[in-house]
């Protein structure tokens, strides 16, 4: 079997603001290369707290967390660690985009700072990625007066900055418009399927939700968090065929915002 690009083992998810208490234990989770991994459970239930132990920012409260390297074959190598910088970590609501900054300031910024460089020496590599993320007319502009689903967009460009190999988002079409969730879904299947060579891929993507409607036909594997519990929900026909109620609750199709 393949080494993980990530592997928490027997993880326990501490709450942010007392680490003594547990939000989600018994977390048994393997990323390998070329997986989509969507976790889906309600607001709350501890999946942006999920994702930030695995982006290496919080501990967990018990467990072991590993990561290893996709080689050039494309397989994970357990003996070369992945830098922490090359996992990308998307927030959810907004994203979190520095805003006394431009938006290719923010693009620039993990560029510049991992090399040591100067704005001016990475303007190739931020016209690039504000060209496939469609924020090219925004580039001067700073996040605070955009809206929420650009201010992500902003997020998500200045975390494939650095070629993640594994790029984690939280929550990324929560409260979008129709158009923006239909960029995201866009998006995120051409970085699946990358059909442009210069395009930052990474080796895995892992997505949380609190509905895995739009999710069935880019996922291609499924957990949930439910009552603080970890639960494999398998593939994309064991999770349309489910009859866990939570699972059929968030298959529900929403009213979504309309531009």
């Amino acid at each position: 079997m393949p080494a993980s690009l990530i592997e928490l083992r027997g993880v326990s998810i501490p709450a942010r603001q007392d680490p003594d208490i547990t939000v989600v234990s018994g977390v048994d989770w393997r990323v390998q290369d070329q997986e989509f991994w969507v976790i889906a459970g309600p607001p709350g239930c501890g999946k942006s707290l999920l994702l930030e132990v695995a982006a290496g920012l919080v501990a967990p409260g018990r467990g072991t967390r590993s990561v290893s390297a996709p080689s050039a074959a494309g397989t994970a190598t357990a003996a070369l660690p992945i830098p922490e910088h090359r996992i990308g970590l998307v927030f959810a609501d907004g994203g979190r985009p520095f805003n006394q900054l431009t938006v290719a300031e923010n693009v620039a910024l993990p560029l510049c700072y991992h090399r040591g460089c100067r704005l001016d020496a990475v303007t190739s590599e931020v016209e690039r990625l504000l060209d496939w993320t469609e924020l090219a007319p925004h580039a001067q502009r700073r996040p605070a007066i955009l809206n929420r689903g650009l201010r992500q967009r902003v997020a998500l460009a200045r975390a494939l900055a650095l070629r993640p190999s594994l790029l984690l988002l939280d929550n990324p079409l929560g409260g979008l418009a129709t158009s923006q969730i239909r960029w995201w879904l866009d998006f995120l299947a051409r970085l699946q399927h990358p059909r442009h060579p210069a395009l930052p891929a990474p080796a895995a993507i892992a997505v949380t939700t609190d509905n895995l409607r739009p999710w069935l036909t880019l996922g291609t594997h499924f957990a949930l968090i439910e009552e603080g519990r970890w639960r494999s929900l398998g593939s994309p026909p064991e999770v349309a065929s489910s009859q866990h109620p939570a699972v059929r609750e968030m298959l529900i199709d929403p009213v979504h915002t309309r531009d």
